[in-house]
């Protein structure tokens, strides 16, 4: 299972420029659905308990929609 980290600075940190509100709503709800829901997607299929580079590795080209959402993270 994977887990959402905390953030290496304070809510704050990003003033003016981010609010702490802001921030907290991104991080702490935002992030966390992307954490809980792939989690989710794992349970029960052939990439639970596996590390995020095997299920990168092991997933590319068997799936067009992710295959696309993961090259657009190269860039």
């Amino acid at each position: 299972m994977f887990s959402l980290p905390e953030l290496p600075y304070s809510y704050d940190a990003l003033a003016p420029y981010m609010s702490r509100e802001t921030l907290e709503y991104h991080h702490d709800k935002h992030h966390l659905a992307y954490v809980n829901n792939g989690n989710n997607l794992l349970k029960g299929s052939e990439w639970e308990g596996k590390s995020l580079e095997e299920i990168v590795k092991g997933s590319y080209g068997k799936n067009p929609g992710l295959d696309e959402f993961l090259l657009h993270l190269r860039d």
